[in-house]
């Protein structure tokens, strides 16, 4: 799940093999740009949300607020499912950072972008996180 201004979630994107030339990306729904209109949701701001994904051998559904959101994705052309065990990382990102792949030097927009953030009373806040098995029946 990603959100860069408040109460939008845009496209999900799924990313592989790292920034090099064997990186894959693909998102779901299957849009060219994240931030497309009809792959943003606006969830607002005054609430918490769910956010889940099911992961299964044949790829991945995303779901927000218990809804599908998109297509379920990783067998299509240039797409692919992680078939090893992973981890949860809940992160945040500078919005500035992205034109640059996340490898450059904070900057003078970066610093503005941080300052105001802080002043405003920016939070990433999780209420919880929950991961599950799929039980064979």
């Amino acid at each position: 799940m990603e959100s860069f201004n408040p109460g939008e979630i845009i496209a999900h994107c799924f990313h592989a093999n790292g920034y090099s030339g064997n990186y894959i990306g693909f998102k779901t729904p299957r849009v060219k740009n994240a931030f497309a209109k009809d792959a943003v949701v606006n969830v607002g701001t005054d609430a918490f949300h769910t956010i889940g994904m099911l992961w299964e051998p044949d790829g991945y559904t995303v779901y927000i607020d218990g809804k599908q959101h998109g297509q379920k994705v990783g067998t299509g052309k240039g797409e692919a499912v992680s078939h090893i065990p992973e981890f949860v990382l809940l992160t945040t990102e500078c919005k500035p950072y992205r034109g640059k792949r996340m490898t450059a030097q904070p900057d003078e927009k970066l610093r503005k972008t941080l300052d105001e953030a802080v002043a405003a009373g920016d939070d990433f806040v999780v209420d919880f996180v929950r991961v599950y098995d799929v039980v064979a029946e």
